[in-house]
C-alpha cells in the first residue's frame, strides 16, 4: 500500500515537470528589434586627403650653372622678385668674350665698307665706275650692318644671360623643396627650390574605383580640420584607375584658403546623394551568406518578426561604406526587424525594442 503512494507521488512529480517545461517553452523569448522608420538619409563618403598646391613651379637657371648660395629656407613664404640663389654660370666668360669679338669684327667690316661705298660713289660721280659696281658694294654693306645687329644681339643675350647668376623668385609662394646644396650643379631639369602658391589649394585622396563610379565634378564636400567644418567640392576626378592601389585619384577644392601647410592630412566628407523618406537598417541585421551577394548585387535576406515567428526577407538595397544601408525594396514603414539574425531562438517570440 505504501508502495503505490510512493508511485503515485512520482507520477504526480514528473506531470507538473512537464506541465512547467510546456509552460516555458510556450512562453515568448525575447529578441532585439528595430522598428523600421522612414527619413532623410544621406549618402557621405568619409575619406582622408592630403593639401596640395595647385600652382607649383621648379626654379632653376637657363645655363647649367654652380650654386654659390642660397637664400631662403624651406618653409619660408617668399615675394616675386626675391632672391632665392646666387649661382655663377659654367662657361659664360668665355661665350661673353666670343660674342664681343664677333660684334668688334663686325663693326670694323661695316667701318670699313662705309668708307670704300663713300669713295666709290665719288668714283661713280665722275664715270669712274659702273652702277653695277656700285650696287655690289651697297648690297656687301647692307649685309656687314645686319651681321652686326646680329652679333650685338648676341651680346646682349650673353649678358642677359650673366645677369640671371641672381634666381629670382617667379610669384610669391612658400618655399617646399631646396633641390640643391650650395655647390651643386643644376640646370633646367634638376633646379634649385620648389616653390608653390599659398592661395590656390586643392586636396587630394585616392578612393575605391566601385565607389568613385558615384562621384562626379561638382558634388558638395565638407573639410575637416582644427575642429573646423569648411565647404567646398569635388572639382577632379581621374578618368583612369591607379593599378598600383586600385583606385582613382579624387581633387576637392575648399571655398576658402587653409592656414595649413602643405602635405597636412584632412578628413573630407563628399555628399554624394540625398534619399528622401528611405528606411536604413544596421548591416549587421544582414544574414551571414548574404553579404558577399549583397556587395556584388545590393541584395541580402533579414529577418523580420511576424506575429510569434522570426520570417526570412529578401531585400534590395544600395551598398555603401556605412554601418547602415538604405532600402530599395522589401521592408515597410512599421515592420519589426530582427537586429541579431544569427541568433534566434525557436519561437514563440517576442520583440524588444533595443535604443
Amino acid at each position: 500500500m505504501q508502495k503505490r503512494h510512493y508511485i503515485g507521488i512520482g507520477c504526480l512529480l514528473l506531470a507538473l515537470a512537464a506541465v512547467l517545461v510546456w509552460q516555458r517553452a510556450a512562453q515568448p523569448k525575447p529578441v532585439p528589434i528595430e522598428v523600421l522608420r522612414p527619413s532623410e538619409v544621406n549618402l557621405d563618403l568619409g575619406l582622408t586627403g592630403r593639401l596640395q598646391a595647385q600652382d607649383r613651379v621648379t626654379v632653376a637657371p637657363l645655363l647649367s650653372s654652380r650654386v654659390e648660395a642660397l637664400h631662403a629656407e624651406e618653409g619660408a613664404m617668399v615675394k616675386s622678385g626675391q632672391l632665392l640663389a646666387t649661382v655663377s654660370v659654367l662657361a659664360l666668360s668665355a661665350q661673353n668674350e666670343q660674342a664681343r669679338a664677333l660684334r668688334n669684327q663686325a663693326a670694323a667690316q661695316v667701318a670699313q665698307l662705309e668708307q670704300d661705298l663713300a669713295r666709290e660713289r665719288r668714283l661713280q660721280q665722275q664715270g669712274f665706275l659702273s652702277d653695277a659696281a656700285l650696287a655690289r658694294r651697297e648690297s656687301e654693306l647692307a649685309q656687314a650692318r645686319a651681321a652686326l645687329a646680329a652679333s650685338t644681339a648676341g651680346t646682349r643675350e650673353t649678358v642677359a644671360k650673366q645677369q640671371e647668376t641672381r634666381i629670382l623668385a617667379p610669384m610669391d609662394g612658400i618655399v617646399l623643396r631646396r633641390l640643391a646644396d650650395p655647390g651643386a650643379i643644376v640646370d633646367g631639369r634638376n633646379g634649385i627650390m620648389e616653390l608653390a602658391s599659398p592661395h590656390t589649394q586643392l586636396l587630394e585622396a585616392d578612393i575605391d574605383e566601385a565607389i568613385a563610379d558615384q562621384l562626379r565634378p561638382g558634388m558638395a564636400a565638407k573639410i575637416r580640420w582644427q575642429d573646423k567644418q569648411l565647404d567646398g567640392s569635388v572639382s577632379y576626378l581621374a578618368p583612369d584607375v591607379d593599378t598600383a592601389t586600385g583606385g582613382r585619384l579624387v581633387r576637392i577644392t575648399p571655398k576658402q584658403s587653409l592656414a595649413a601647410p602643405i602635405g597636412r592630412s584632412m578628413d573630407l566628407i563628399i555628399r554624394v546623394a540625398t534619399l528622401p523618406d528611405s528606411i536604413t537598417i544596421p548591416r549587421s541585421a544582414l544574414l551571414s551568406g548574404s553579404t558577399a551577394q549583397a556587395a556584388a548585387q545590393g541584395t541580402g535576406e533579414v529577418l523580420v518578426l511576424q506575429g510569434d515567428k522570426a520570417v526570412r526577407r529578401t531585400i534590395r538595397f544600395r551598398d555603401w561604406p556605412a554601418e547602415r544601408v538604405a532600402v530599395l525594396a522589401g521592408l515597410r514603414a512599421g515592420e519589426q526587424l530582427v537586429l541579431s539574425p544569427r541568433a534566434v531562438p525557436a519561437p514563440p517570440l517576442r520583440g524588444v525594442v533595443t535604443e
